[in-house]
């Protein structure tokens, strides 16, 4: 019994450790080109963990994440972030999917240093916020403008 017990107990944490948590952005402090710097870990954790949660435009973590990540993006002095507005017309009233956005051009750009060019992340971007789109899981309404998005990604015309 008491091996049973250990066993669940043991199951349960490791589920736990392993599990996507958004990390405590309202601590984390914004003022100084240091403190980009020293949050860059931080905006790649809240953007895996928009990127690996269903969409919900209800959800205060995404929000509060999607907040902290625009926040980060704006005052980085790490990088340039390209909003571009050919993509952004897709979804731009979705507040939930433009943090999915920001989320996979936050790790385009940190997961691809040595690239300077804000226009590849922007294209690793919308390859990642079309995987996120495209799977079921991630309950997104894949509306007409989003519907044309995918198919001129198909056509390589974004």
């Amino acid at each position: 019994m008491k091996k049973t017990l250990f066993t669940l107990l043991f199951a349960m944490m490791a589920f736990g450790a392993f599990s996507q948590s958004m990390p405590n952005v309202d601590s984390v402090k914004l003022t100084t080109k240091q403190d980009y710097h020293i949050a860059e870990p931080v905006a790649l954790q809240v953007s895996t963990y928009i990127l690996s949660t269903p969409s919900d435009a209800k959800s205060v973590p995404r929000l509060n994440g999607t907040k902290f990540l625009l926040d980060w993006m704006g005052g980085t002095p790490d990088y340039s972030f390209d909003l571009d507005k050919k993509v952004l017309k897709y979804f731009e009233k979705d507040l939930d999917l433009m943090g999915v956005y920001m989320a996979s051009l936050t790790t385009s750009a940190i997961q691809n240093k040595l690239i300077a060019d804000p226009k590849i992340w922007t294209s690793i971007a919308v390859k990642k916020f079309i995987a996120y789109i495209n799977n079921s899981s991630n309950n997104v309404s894949i509306t007409g403008k989003l519907q044309k998005m995918i198919d001129a990604d198909q056509k390589g015309l974004l």
